[in-house]
């Protein structure tokens, strides 16, 4: 059995299928299966039970009806259940498009600018906000933002003007050359009122692009930038989502999408310098590096360990997922998986930043762990 991305074209004996993706896929056979599909522009992802199992980049998805194919044949027949269809939202803004205002603004108003759009606050008192809309959970919230050395950030939880949470970029001062000094926070708002739940000090470059995002579960929340997971705090997010600015803020792309796994890397290519804040800009750093090989067999476990900090990484392979689990002193750190890379070998690395522990499978950072 395989799950497979396949495009269908009709020909004279019926239809042609063309196998864009494939892997195997291990359930049982009696069992019921959600699937769920996503596209932006020429990018589509397809999940099954939360879970995405593959992403395919092709420019020609997304043309015609939503259907369900079943080839007959197989014992037993296959069984389906009504489908549902959720909103997802994603814009992706160039030059070409003609969208002066990607959604409302609360207060505050639009500006479109030649390779972004700006929020901007009218009035000296009153900060900018505007509302994308609600969102079902668990969900994602990612936005791609101009740092501008401006208080701004995500909204989620919105309720109305007294009752919202942030995710905010709070400004902290200049460091030498190109740089400031800022922290991201997470902040609740209840009747005018500001509790700072969580914050980590970051150095960014001045007019730096930035990927912004939160994870959303019923009862907590986790602020990434650039992909590092620095912020989280234990809050109920039930509400609207969308963006606030002191005074203005730069926003190149977003995407709001409902389920647990990232469609979209957080950590982007383009993203600009970025690291913790400490007593000297240039912090204690290290890192180490294991090959993961072509022809890695099952629960077979690879380690690597940083030398000046006493943390190990292991890595193992289990069916079509990588199991990642951190320990120092023998103390277990934590535990994540990923979807099995489709391309070996690649190298994994364990990096030390100050108090950041991060790792990475070839350029992409998947996994980030606070030590202080």
């Amino acid at each position: 059995t395989f799950w497979q991305l396949a495009l269908a074209s009709a020909s004279n004996s019926g239809l042609d299928l063309t196998t864009l993706y494939e892997e195997p896929a291990d359930f049982p056979p009696t069992s019921w299966l959600n699937f769920q599909v996503w596209r932006s522009l020429d990018q589509i992802w397809v999940g099954v039970d939360g879970d995405l199992v593959a992403s395919v980049k092709d420019n020609r998805f997304g043309q015609g009806q939503v259907i369900i194919w079943v080839e007959t044949g197989d014992l037993p027949l296959p069984l389906i259940k009504p489908v549902k269809i959720n909103r997802w939202w994603c814009a992706h803004l160039s030059s070409e498009i003609e969208t002066f205002s990607p959604f409302p603004s609360l207060v505050g108003r639009w500006v479109s600018k030649l390779d972004s759009w700006l929020l901007q606050a009218e009035k000296k008192e009153m900060s900018a906000v505007a509302i994308l809309g609600a969102t079902e959970l668990p969900s994602w919230w990612v936005t791609d933002v101009k740092w501008h050395e401006e208080p701004m950030g995500l909204i989620f939880g919105w309720l109305n003007e007294k009752h919202y949470n942030l995710l905010r970029l709070q400004p902290e001062g200049n460091v030498p050359m190109l740089f400031s000094k800022a922290f991201l926070e997470i902040v609740a708002v209840r009747d005018n009122q500001e509790q700072v739940l969580d914050r980590f000090g970051l150095i960014l470059k001045k007019d730096g692009s930035y990927r912004l995002a939160l994870q959303l579960t019923e009862n907590f929340v986790t602020g990434f930038i650039n992909g590092m997971a620095v912020a989280n705090a234990r809050v109920v997010p039930v509400g609207k989502v969308g963006l606030w600015a002191k005074k203005s803020l730069a926003l190149k792309q977003f995407w709001l999408y409902i389920g647990k796994e990232t469609l979209i890397p957080l950590h982007p290519e383009s993203g600009d310098f970025l690291q913790p804040a400490g007593e000297h800009l240039f912090l204690a750093h290290e890192v180490v590096s294991l090959t993961l090989p072509s022809g890695l067999p099952p629960n077979v476990p690879l380690s690597a360990k940083l030398s000046k900090e006493p943390v190990s990484l292991y890595v193992e392979r289990r069916g079509n997922r990588l199991n990642f689990r951190l320990e120092r002193h023998d103390q277990l750190l934590g535990t994540i998986q990923t979807k099995m890379p489709k391309q070996l070998p690649l190298i994994i690395r364990l990096e030390r930043r100050d108090k950041l522990i991060l790792v990475w499978l070839e350029r992409q950072l998947v996994w980030t762990v606070r030590s202080d």
